[in-house]
C-alpha cells in the first residue's frame, strides 16, 4: 500500500490543456458553444494588485474559485487516463480523491512508476508515503493490513492532533455544539471495522467529556440522527459548485445546513446546553 500527493495540484494545473479538455468533453454534448468562451474567461482572467502593480495568474486555477475543483478533477481524470494507460507496471488498485490517492502496488515497482507519474506532465508532480509496519494513513482512515492480506481501517489522527473542540459550556449555537459530537460519533460508525470501534469509542467518551460534554446525551443524540442510515457515506460540495458540474454530467450532491430562522435573540444569549 501507499498513498500519493500530488503538489499544490489547483495552483499548477496547466490551464490550456484544462480548456482544451473540457472543450473536447463539451463537443459531445448538446450545450452551447458558449460555454466554452465562459469556462475560458474564468481561467485566464484571475488577477490581483500587489504594491500598484497588476499581475496575472498564467498557470494554474484560483484558490477559492468555485470552478477550481471542478476543472482540476477534469484535468486528473484526463491525465490519469494517459498516465495509467502508458504506465509500464499498473498498480492493482488506484483510488484518487481530489489530490490524494491510494494505491497498491508491488513494492519492487513502486520507484518506477513514480519515476513513470512524474514524466507524464512537469507541473503535476507526486509525493509519496508508503506503508509502514503494515499500516498507512489516508486522509482520515488509517488503513492496515494484516498478515492474512485483508485490509482494515479505523480513525486516523496526526500526532499533532490536540482533541480540543467547542466546549459544551462555550458560547456557540446549540446547533453548533450538538454537531461536534454527532459528527464525532458518526465519523467511528462509517470508518472504523468492528474490532476498531470499542477502542474509538473509549477515546470519544474521554476527549468529550474532557470537552464538556455528557456521554450519554452523545450518544443517544448521535443514534437518534444515523437511524439505519449510519454506513452510507456521500461526498457533499455545496451549491455554487454543484451547479457548475452539472455541466459535465458530474454526480454531485448538496445538503442544505443553513439555517434562516436564527433569530439575532439567539445569538447574544448564552444558549443553553444540552449536552452537560
Amino acid at each position: 500500500m501507499m498513498s500519493f500527493d500530488i503538489t499544490s495540484l489547483y495552483t499548477n494545473v496547466p490551464v490550456d490543456e484544462a480548456i482544451n479538455i473540457i472543450t473536447t468533453l463539451l463537443n459531445g454534448t448538446d450545450l452551447p458553444t458558449g460555454y466554452i468562451d465562459g469556462v475560458s474567461h474564468c481561467l485566464t482572467s484571475g488577477y490581483f494588485l500587489w504594491r500598484g502593480d497588476f499581475y496575472q495568474q498564467v498557470n494554474g486555477v484560483a484558490m477559492g474559485s468555485p470552478l477550481a475543483p471542478v476543472v482540476a478533477n477534469i484535468y486528473m481524470e484526463w491525465f490519469e487516463g494517459q498516465a495509467l494507460t502508458s504506465a509500464p507496471v499498473r498498480p492493482r488498485h488506484w483510488w484518487r480523491y481530489v489530490d490524494d490517492v491510494f494505491a497498491v502496488i508491488n513494492r519492487v515497482h513502486v520507484e518506477e512508476f513514480i519515476a513513470h507519474l512524474n514524466s507524464v506532465h512537469s507541473s503535476i508532480q507526486f509525493t509519496t508515503e508508503k506503508e509502514k509496519d503494515g499500516m498507512l494513513p489516508f486522509l482520515d482512515v488509517l488503513v492496515s493490513r494484516g498478515t492474512d492480506g485483508r485490509l482494515s481501517h479505523t480513525v486516523y489522527r496526526k500526532p499533532t492532533h490536540t482533541d480540543r473542540y467547542l466546549r459544551a459550556d462555550s458560547h456557540h449555537h446549540p446547533s453548533h455544539l450538538a454537531s461536534v459530537p454527532r459528527t464525532l460519533i458518526n465519523r467511528a460508525l462509517n470508518l472504523c471495522d468492528p474490532q476498531y470501534i470499542d477502542a474509538e469509542f473509549d477515546h470519544l467518551r474521554q476527549v468529550l467529556e474532557n470537552n464538556g460534554y455528557n456521554w450519554r446525551q452523545c450518544t443517544r443524540m448521535a443514534s437518534s440522527s444515523t437511524g439505519q442510515e449510519r454506513h452510507l457515506m456521500i461526498a457533499l460540495l455545496p451549491e455554487k459548485l454543484r451547479r457548475p458540474s452539472q455541466l459535465f454530467n458530474e454526480a454531485m450532491f448538496c445538503s442544505a445546513c443553513l439555517r434562516t430562522d436564527i433569530r439575532i435573540t439567539q445569538v447574544n444569549s448564552s444558549p443553553p446546553c444540552r449536552y452537560l
